[in-house]
């Protein structure tokens, strides 16, 4: 099948074939679709549900391939994790904002191990997550955190509503997105904040084709675009307010050469400078003047 009529998850527009490409877990192959009007990719049909669980059960956490960790729950993935979300909170604004709130409730989506969670407990906030990796989310209620191990779609938060809600690096490998921001923008304050960081099918994506750095399949099921991921908002009255991009082709290498490290500087930059990083950053709020 070479094209596929109104099959968009995002706009209802049609898709044409863009890769097809080997699942090295799966041992088979996936085909990537994009849109002909919002540019979104997808893989065509869905994976199976059953398969993304064993991935993520199996070694997706627990060892360092260019899907996954190395041993997610060291303090060396951490203080990464840990470093980037400080860097990308400053970004965007999240630390002048936070000092004027009376009430600070948040949830993350697919929370891992929690340290989102934990950073933002330790900062006063009322926090809690929730995954569907058994293995991450034990790991998180032995450390005391308040994290659910389920599907977000399914939990009922009864009439609880949260002044942030956050998804990092987790849109991409949702079967249904669409869901995910409906219930999103249901259960978010107004005035709050919706943070999302997620791949980016810019300019880095285009050079390097099917050898893109996350051109994960099939865990990496949607990759979007600004346009694409504004439509998905905009369909649920929900505007983007504030994004930026990084990361380049030239990923961290151990021992690289100076003349790597130039260039890698100035690719990192020219990402933040001209919007066209593999890594998108959103901040999202409800669009009341849609609604009323």
């Amino acid at each position: 099948m070479k094209n596929v009529k109104n099959g968009c998850s995002i706009c209802q527009n049609d898709l044409a074939i863009k890769f097809s490409k080997y699942s090295d877990p799966l041992r088979k192959n996936f085909d990537i679709y994009k849109c002909s009007f919002c540019g979104n990719w997808q893989i065509f049909p869905l994976p199976d549900e059953i398969d993304l669980t064993h991935l993520y059960e199996n070694t997706y956490f627990a060892k360092r391939t260019n899907r996954g960790y190395d041993n997610y729950t060291s303090d060396a993935v951490k203080q990464s994790i840990i470093s980037t979300l400080e860097k990308n909170l400053e970004a965007l604004n999240f630390y002048k904002w936070e000092e004027n709130l009376d009430i600070k409730n948040s949830l993350e989506i697919g929370a891992a191990a929690g340290y989102f969670v934990e950073y933002l407990q330790n900062r006063g906030w009322n926090s809690m997550g929730i995954d569907i990796s058994k293995t991450m989310t034990d790991a998180a209620i032995r450390k005391g955190l308040n994290i659910l191990h389920g599907n977000f779609l399914k939990y009922d938060f009864k009439n609880r509503k949260f002044n942030l809600i956050a998804m990092w690096a987790t849109l991409e490998h949702l079967m249904s997105p669409d869901k995910f921001i409906k219930k999103i923008s249901e259960i978010l304050l107004p005035g709050g904040h919706l943070y999302i960081t997620t791949t980016n099918t810019g300019f880095w994506a285009k050079v390097y084709g099917i050898n893109w750095r996350y051109l994960n399949v099939p865990e990496h099921i949607y990759y979007f675009n600004r346009r694409s991921l504004a439509t998905l908002f905009e369909n649920h009255h929900m505007k983007i307010v504030r994004s930026f991009t990084y990361g380049s082709g030239f990923t961290t290498r151990e021992n690289s050469s100076m003349f790597y490290k130039f260039f890698k500087k100035v690719f990192d930059q020219s990402a933040k400078w001209f919007h066209n990083g593999d890594m998108i950053v959103l901040d999202v709020m409800l669009d009341v003047n849609s609604r009323f």
